[in-house]
């Protein structure tokens, strides 16, 4: 076991590495990106292999276990209250692209269509730079909701504390739904006014 004197020059060398080049260049940490995406992609096949059988789960606990963090919850919290208010808006949860491409083209056409990837958000305690689905619109970036939502650090504290300050709480998420919603004509004319400029 390493002790707390050796664990201080192993942390000073952690943060020197973190000024090159392949952390803090545009270009590398986009490379890098490339590979972590890669390695979770093998990850999740890999653990979705051992989950389901012919793209259907085999093992429910195991997999809620997976996919229910609070973000989720919190957004499953103000579906009522959305409702209530009159938010028109398909909440779906892509916990695995992988599993659902495995779907059949029917079912994927029916959940989230090609063109619905124009006009989404996402809510995730994740980061904004690995999309829970890739290929999403233009536009996606500004209305969606994850913990790094201003470029910064979290501080530390207690998990309300902290979903809050990511603005993950349940009053935050309904407020960037509602107006998700009602930009709706907004942000699509602003799409085709970027096509139309091709």
């Amino acid at each position: 076991m390493t002790s707390p004197a050796t664990l201080v020059p192993v942390a000073f060398e952690v943060l020197a590495r973190l000024t090159e080049a392949i952390w803090t260049a545009r270009a590398q940490a986009e490379n890098l990106e490339l590979l972590v995406k890669a390695g979770v992609r093998r990850w999740t096949e890999a653990r979705l292999d051992r989950l389901s059988a012919n793209g259907v789960i085999t093992s429910l606990p195991s997999s809620m276990r997976q996919v229910l963090g609070t973000s989720t919850v919190n957004l499953v919290s103000v579906l009522p209250r959305l409702e209530a208010a009159g938010v028109n808006v398909r909440v779906i949860a892509a916990i695995s692209e992988e599993l659902f491409d495995r779907q059949p083209e029917s079912y994927r056409n029916a959940v989230l269509p090609r063109e619905a990837y124009y006009d989404l958000m996402v809510v995730s305690t994740g980061t904004r730079r690995m999309w829970p689905l890739r290929d999403v619109g233009p536009l996606t970036d500004e209305y969606s909701m994850t913990s790094d939502w201003d470029n910064q650090w979290l501080t530390s504290g207690l998990e309300p504390d902290v979903i809050a300050e990511a603005h993950l709480d349940p009053t935050s998420i309904f407020t960037s739904i509602q107006r998700f919603a009602r930009d709706r004509e907004s942000r699509i004319s602003r799409q085709k006014d970027l096509i139309g400029r091709l």
